[in-house]
């Protein structure tokens, strides 16, 4: 009969109804083990991230030491060439007073050994 037709029907929809919901309970249960496991590969990623970038931190950090003690050095070399180049102007004006003095003392030997005699 149409009543019974009706309700073989309608158990049927149920039937359908609760087999859609329950895939649909499942694939919410993936969704959500899916959205999990993004999170946690976010988490992931952002610590590798702020690592890496520490350790860019870390790098530039040194560099700008090494990179200041070099132009440190640099300034202590210009300095010691500096005082290099004073000390041989010391030494050559040393030099030719000492020529000076040797030629005045051979010129007066002949006057002191005179005066010696």
């Amino acid at each position: 009969t149409m009543q019974d037709e009706l309700e073989k029907r309608t158990a049927a929809t149920l039937a359908k109804s609760e087999r859609l919901e329950k895939e649909l309970e499942a694939s919410l249960g993936k969704a959500a083990d899916l959205q999990a496991e993004v999170d946690q590969l976010n988490r992931a990623y952002s610590e590798t991230v702020e690592a890496l970038q520490a350790e860019i931190d870390g790098h530039e950090n040194d560099t700008q030491f090494l990179r200041e003690q070099f132009e440190a050095m640099q300034e202590e070399v210009k300095g010691v060439q500096v005082e290099l180049v004073e000390a041989d102007a010391r030494e050559a004006d040393l030099l030719e007073r000492l020529a000076q003095e040797t030629d005045r003392a051979d010129r007066m030997a002949p006057v002191k050994m005179m005066l010696n005699s």
